[in-house]
């Protein structure tokens, strides 16, 4: 059996929780067939961080589904429930895992941390998610010895993942994010934040959606934390203004042409007369296409604060529509994390 096709059973049954989750049904899968998955995954010997990955991937794209879909439900509950049913199944995969590899395994220690099995032994910790052309982890081992990181666990597949290591405070883990940069040379987008060990769970969620939102604002390569996308991160976890906002945006991302309008005053800093240069039409015409958005969404594009409300309602529909399109099309098929 390929990985791949190793990879598409377990995810099949992860779907099938999820339904069970959004539908608000018991599941008929017990987690006991996720545990044997876990095991048969450790006696393989296949590395535990495309499988865990892929699943957290696949939990963002539930939880777009049903952020953008008609559920016909509580919003908000319905998401909380589908990511309870991710630490279920990471922590069942995880617990058949470790009972197949009986022994010191970096990339389970991650995934513990990550998904709330284990408490590390270690005060506090920087939580990183990382994306980067390539396979980092021998990388990332190499350059964490050179640097004298002891103590350092990650959870890399092609593309990107998590790295998880000990930091004496938040300027520390800032530093070694800088040291990684330095040391892999590729283009690399790095979201960091500290936590004390209590708080890995909820770190590593805000590291990953932090590097989400960056690469979604075209950000260049670099180190990033929430505080340099503090209103999009907060609208990312607050289900209901997200909901809110994807339906305030709906009616111009639906309309190609009110869209492009926006996204180009957007780039020009709200400066009209580049706006229309740059689309190439009359100046009275941008205004006319402005005030149309103004009527569809009830934000005032030309006015400093509704453009920025349009800006991050655009950022966000473009996290949350990605998320989704990669769900429906077809991501179980793939051994690539799609960080």
């Amino acid at each position: 059996m390929t990985v791949r096709h190793e990879l598409d059973v377990v995810l099949a049954d992860v779907e099938a929780l999820y339904r069970a989750a959004i539908a608000d049904e018991p599941s008929e899968l017990d987690l006991t067939r996720l545990r044997e998955l876990g095991i048969a995954w450790g006696r393989r010997q296949r590395p535990l961080a495309p499988l865990v990955l892929a699943l957290r991937h696949h939990t963002e794209s539930a939880v777009a589904a049903v952020i953008t879909g008609d559920t016909g439900g509580d919003v908000p509950r319905l998401v909380e429930a589908v990511r309870r049913t991710e630490v279920s199944a990471v922590c069942a995969l995880a617990s058949g895992f470790e009972q197949a590899v009986r022994g010191e395994d970096g990339q389970l220690a991650a995934a513990n941390l990550l998904w709330g099995g284990h408490v590390p032994p270690e005060p506090d910790y920087a939580v990183i998610a990382l994306r980067c052309d390539g396979d980092l982890g021998p990388r990332i081992g190499h350059a964490l010895t050179a640097r004298g990181r002891l103590g350092a666990v990650h959870l890399l597949s092609d593309g990107g993942g998590f790295l998880l290591a000990p930091a004496h405070d938040e300027k520390d883990a800032v530093q070694l994010c800088e040291e990684l940069r330095e040391d892999l040379a590729d283009p690399t987008w790095l979201a960091v934040t500290w936590r004390p060990n209590t708080e890995i769970e909820d770190a590593g969620v805000q590291a990953s959606v932090v590097l989400d939102l960056v690469t979604n604002l075209a950000a260049p390569p670099g180190v990033y934390d929430v505080q340099d996308v503090v209103v999009e991160y907060a609208l990312m976890r607050d289900t209901e203004a997200l909901v809110a906002l994807l339906a305030l945006i709906a009616p111009v991302v639906h309309h190609e042409l009110l869209r492009t309008t926006v996204e180009t005053l957007v780039a020009t800093a709200g400066n009209r007369s580049k706006a229309a240069s740059t689309l190439n039409i009359h100046r009275s015409t941008l205004d006319y296409r402005l005030n149309r958005v103004g009527h569809l969404t009830g934000c005032a594009p030309m006015a400093a604060r509704g453009l920025q409300t349009l800006a991050t309602a655009l950022t966000l529909h473009a996290v949350v529509h990605r998320r989704a399109v990669a769900g429906a099309g077809g991501s179980r098929s793939t051994t690539r994390t799609p960080w």
